[in-house]
């Protein structure tokens, strides 16, 4: 349930790439901090957590509705993240910002997010200017 997308979520049932998409983000998101991004009991707890990480424009937009005034929230998950990995850096960010949109119609496709600069660095660190391998990748 962690890494349904919020339209799964809100049980909009139309299944397409996109949910792929965002389970994708939560499990990249995964790999840095060693837990779910977010969570929760039910779906309305994951969407409440959603919301409080990824901040009341993009989420209350999503939903097409105003935001509560007298809540508090983070604004990013991102910044949980960086608190608990220090590899997890501007390209990192910027992948997960790219792949982790509340609307679905918004999210890249497999093909963009291959595209995204956080790949060039990897191939970088992975190999040398004549195509060997000078690191293996980590898991």
């Amino acid at each position: 349930m962690y890494y349904k997308a919020p339209e799964i979520l809100l049980q909009n049932f139309e299944y397409n790439i996109a949910v792929d998409i965002w389970s994708l983000g939560c499990i990249f998101a995964e790999l840095f901090i060693g837990n779910t991004l977010f969570r929760g009991k039910n779906p309305d707890e994951i969407l409440y957590d959603i919301y409080i990480k990824l901040g009341h424009a993009d989420f209350m937009g999503f939903l097409d509705e105003e935001c509560p005034s007298d809540h508090e929230f983070e604004g990013s998950g991102f910044q949980y993240i960086r608190q608990h990995n220090g590899d997890f850096d501007a390209q990192c960010e910027d992948l997960l910002g790219f792949i982790l949109q509340m609307d679905p119609l918004d999210r890249p496709n497999c093909e963009e997010i291959l595209r995204h600069g956080y790949f060039d660095e990897v191939e970088r660190k992975l190999w040398n200017q004549e195509g060997q391998q000078v690191a293996a990748p980590n898991p």
